[in-house]
């Protein structure tokens, strides 16, 4: 994801501006290049203008409100708070939910496994090629459950339980 702010005004003033986020692909310039691109070629009358910027490009970003349940919470717990979790959960749900996660979250969850326990996981995960996004974003919201269950037992210690 890309934040893009993009600003409006007359002479010297800004009169208004908007903040975007854009997905990327894996193709070509980003789109967040081509928007500011095509948005700083445009010629307005009047003495009005437009001008778009990218503040931020980075694919991992996740924008996410308080208290929102977030799977990448993971990385904050204690080594014992993570092993709590994958034992809570299915070795093919955790493979499939760590599909979509970052290297620090994946680097967490390895650390707390068995070298031969990560070995499996692993293979599962290369055995993945094609999982969708839908069925990564299925597996971490029960990840989530396993981690807001262990929450409220008391049984997750992490410096802000109060993210997930």
């Amino acid at each position: 994801m890309s934040i893009v702010v993009t600003m409006y005004g007359t002479g010297d003033a800004i009169d208004d501006f908007t903040v975007s986020l854009l997905d990327e692909n894996s193709y070509g310039d980003s789109p967040a290049y081509e928007y500011c691109s095509n948005i700083n070629e445009l010629e307005l009358k009047d003495d009005k203008w437009i001008h778009a910027f990218i503040v931020k490009e980075n694919k991992k970003i996740k924008l996410v409100k308080p208290g929102e349940p977030y799977f990448d919470a993971l990385v904050d717990f204690d080594g014992y708070s993570i092993q709590r979790v994958i034992r809570g959960i299915d070795d093919k749900v955790l493979a499939r939910a760590l599909k979509g996660a970052n290297k620090e979250t994946l680097k967490a969850v390895l650390r707390n496994m068995s070298k031969k326990s990560a070995r499996e996981l692993f293979k599962e995960m290369k055995c993945m090629d094609t999982v969708s996004s839908e069925d990564v974003k299925e597996a971490q919201k029960q990840v989530i459950k396993v981690m807001q269950r262990l929450r409220d037992k008391g049984e997750l210690n992490r410096a802000l339980s109060d993210d997930i």
